[in-house]
């Protein structure tokens, strides 16, 4: 396994789970053995890559509850699978809550899936077991954002979760990098947020800028990630550029 990459922020409507599928058909694009693992109840990653989560025989529910093996679900888009979300998955926290293992299920599992190149695990925006699960089980920790002022309360709030969870779960979980999604290059607001991000955590932010674009909402609603969707597009072209620049720094 190259890579385990945990897509994180407890703040909602960032597209985290847009940039953590389209990064995973990146990867999957150039012969890596890619695997999503959709950890949020709300399963936008797994309806994103057209896929009925009412219809599995199992997902990532079973993977946190059970000592099953679950089969990761083949995408239709060669070297990209995903072991799907399910509805039941919203009720694994109240289950699992004392257990005393319940933030590294998720850890313990991951060794059942070495053949794959890359693993991406989608978070759901709150700070809860499911979210810990997939910050102690990644090496990698890519926190989504926009850049508009309200975001950077939330960068303030998952940054401090990132390290209560490497002194305490995984202290291997290295912060990969701050990723600016939905830049809007016109908007002055936009820039001074951008400026004062790269003042605070200097090289953590990406240079990748992705920006905002309909045809990533056109690319949703037909169940595909949009470097399938419309593979020549500015925003398909900055993943594989954020792709280059994650490898690129090892």
């Amino acid at each position: 396994m190259k890579r385990t990459i945990v897509f994180s922020n407890q703040k909602g409507g960032v597209g985290k789970t847009t940039c953590a599928v389209n990064l995973a058909a990146s990867y999957a694009e150039i012969n890596n053995k890619t695997l999503i693992i959709d950890l949020d109840p709300q399963g936008n990653a797994t309806t994103g890559l057209g896929i009925n989560k009412r219809k599995l025989d199992s997902s990532s529910y079973d993977l946190l509850v059970s000592e099953d093996f679950v089969e990761p679900v083949d995408t239709g888009i060669d070297n990209l699978k995903i072991i799907c979300s399910h509805p039941n998955l919203s009720g694994a926290e109240v289950e699992l809550v004392e257990d005393s293992d319940r933030n590294i299920k998720l850890k313990k599992k991951l060794d059942n899936y070495r053949d794959f190149d890359v693993i991406i695990i989608d978070t759901p925006p709150s700070l809860g077991i499911l979210t810990l699960n997939g910050l102690s089980a990644a090496k990698d920790l890519i926190v989504t954002m926009q850049a508009e002022f309200y975001a950077l309360e939330g960068l303030s709030m998952i940054v401090n979760t990132y390290e209560k969870v490497r002194s305490r779960l995984n202290p291997e979980l290295n912060l990969l990098g701050i990723l600016v999604n939905m830049f809007m290059q016109r908007l002055v607001v936009s820039n001074e947020v951008l400026s004062d991000l790269r003042s605070h955590f200097n090289d953590k932010v990406f240079n990748t800028l992705i920006p905002r674009s309909i045809r990533v909402v056109e690319s949703q609603s037909y169940g595909k990630p949009i470097i399938i969707f419309d593979p020549k597009s500015v925003v398909s072209n900055a993943f594989r550029e954020l792709l280059q620049e994650i490898e690129g720094n090892g």
